[in-house]
């Protein structure tokens, strides 16, 4: 699974917009916008996703963070993503747009 972030470019000759993409490891992302959120350990993390009904140890977790795993099942990114949103990392489900790609 690869995260899509989006950025906007403008081509200068035709003044039209267009969309790049920037892929980043979830692992990346799952760092970034967990620290972001201010959980200052994977336990604190954990507590937050157990109450969106997905709950999981610590390891779990630690495999997330490392890049040795990645959650495959959507409601489980879709509830990773409500986490971020309560606790104000992202602002909406677009700063973390999901892509699966599988792994070669």
């Amino acid at each position: 699974m690869t995260i899509v972030h989006q950025q906007e470019t403008i081509d200068e000759e035709n003044t039209n917009k267009n969309m790049t993409h920037e892929y980043k490891k979830f692992s990346e992302v799952f760092n970034k916008y967990r620290l972001k959120a201010q959980f200052e350990t994977l336990a604190q993390f954990g507590e937050a996703l157990a109450r969106e009904g997905f709950h999981y140890e610590d390891s779990m977790f630690s495999r997330w963070k490392n890049g040795h795993r990645e959650p495959k099942r959507r409601k489980l990114i879709l509830a990773i993503i409500r986490v971020f949103i309560k606790y104000k990392s992202i602002t909406c489900k677009r700063h973390m747009i999901m892509s699966y790609h599988p792994a070669k």
